[in-house]
């Protein structure tokens, strides 16, 4: 009975450790950046040199609904850091003026099917 107690709390505690890693190991840096695109009210898809696709999130950026707005990167991101929570982002729409956006959370992309 306590060796199937012991050996649930490992195996739990090997799950829970391996997704934080996982978490973890998510890092865009702005000098591997070569695109993004807005997908949504806070919502961007970016891409890096190895065509490794990330979703940023954030907090309420009401720019991003706007297919053409462009993604302008602040001061805030330095080049050889990975883009993380807090870091902010301007975002321009022609009529709509420049937007200051700030990321939720950087989360690894699938592949686009096919």
């Amino acid at each position: 009975m306590i060796k199937n107690t012991l050996l649930t709390g490992v195996l739990m505690g090997t799950m829970l450790t391996t997704q934080v890693l996982a978490a973890e190991s998510v890092c865009l840096t702005r000098s591997r950046l070569v695109s993004s695109r807005p997908l949504g009210d806070n919502t961007i898809e970016m891409i890096d040199r190895n065509m490794n696709r990330f979703t940023v999130r954030t907090q309420a950026c009401p720019n991003l609904n706007f297919t053409n707005a462009t993604i302008i990167l602040g001061r805030s991101w330095r080049n050889l850091s990975c883009l993380n929570s807090g870091v902010t982002l301007n975002v321009a729409a022609p009529g709509r003026g420049l937007g200051t956006c700030r990321v939720a959370s950087v989360e690894a992309a699938s592949p686009p099917p096919g």
